[in-house]
């Protein structure tokens, strides 16, 4: 099977959304990666010098357009083991909780936040105003 037939058979991007922008390099640094019906948001740590599953998000067919939470990244202080950041499992997140846990995340693996752009404020400001 060549590359066409596996990307007509599999599963297709809906959608690639940034999030947030280093605006010293103009490169995009985490995604929103649309397939179906199922949100992956995605991010480079520099730290680790690789990309980063944060947070996958199932939309439902629901009145209220509401989302489930399939997995989130969880950050565990090293030396007390406390639960730094996450997300409860159990939790149906509605987009501004999403936002606001992406950036903190953001937060916690760049230490320059302050090159970054946050795309997703623009989108959340946009959406208020259109009484969205």
């Amino acid at each position: 099977m060549n590359q066409v037939e596996t990307l007509e058979d599999g599963d297709a991007i809906n959608l690639v959304g940034p999030l947030v922008i280093d605006t010293h390099t103009d490169r995009v640094t985490h995604l929103n990666i649309v397939i179906r019906d199922t949100h992956y948001y995605v991010g480079w740590n520099p730290t680790n010098e690789q990309w980063e599953q944060i947070l996958v998000v199932v939309e439902t067919e629901q009145e209220d357009d509401e989302s489930v939470l399939e997995s989130a990244i969880s950050v565990v202080d090293e030396e007390t083991e406390e639960l730094v950041l996450g997300f409860d499992p159990d939790s149906n997140p509605d987009t501004e909780e999403m936002v606001e846990f992406v950036w903190e995340y953001v937060e916690y693996t760049y230490p320059e936040t302050e090159r970054l752009y946050n795309v997703m404020d623009d989108a959340i400001d946009e959406l208020s105003a259109n009484g969205g």
